[in-house]
């Protein structure tokens, strides 16, 4: 795809490839986690406590991910807060 006059053409076609990039990572990825869950099907128990769960293995590790996903963006985020107030302080 090429527009009139100028270099838009080569920035579209960048564009295009990295699209086809993306989704192609993307499918690769998603074909990975259906390999990987299919493959960790087994159930686990897991005792916290006094309670006891049981879960699929794979459920279990997408469980925990998760939770340090979240827990090292929210970790992040409070010390990036806490910087800028100190700043504003100053």
């Amino acid at each position: 795809m090429y527009l009139e006059g100028g270099d838009d053409g080569i920035a579209i076609d960048q564009g295009i490839q990295m699209m086809k990039f993306k989704l192609i990572t993307g499918v690769g990825l998603l074909l990975l986690v259906v390999i990987f869950t299919l493959q960790n099907t087994a159930i686990v128990d897991i005792w916290f406590i006094f309670w006891r769960f049981s879960i699929s293995r794979a459920l279990l590790f997408f469980l925990v991910l998760f939770i340090g996903v979240f827990l090292g963006w929210f970790l992040c985020t409070m010390v990036r807060n806490s910087k800028t107030r100190r700043n504003k302080a100053e």
